[in-house]
């Protein structure tokens, strides 16, 4: 896999830090975002578009 990505002119991107690791994960299992995630305000929120 990584012998593809080179020769796509692409390279993996470095780890992440725990909060990040936690969100994705998060998401991949779940396909959704954790509760309470200030990222990512829920319906209503005066910040959401």
């Amino acid at each position: 896999m990584l012998a593809k990505l080179e020769n796509a002119g692409l390279r993996p991107v470095a780890d992440a830090d725990r909060s990040t690791w936690l969100r994705r994960v998060s998401f991949d299992l779940a396909g959704r975002v954790r509760p309470g995630d200030p990222r990512y305000p829920g319906p209503g929120s005066p910040t959401r578009g």
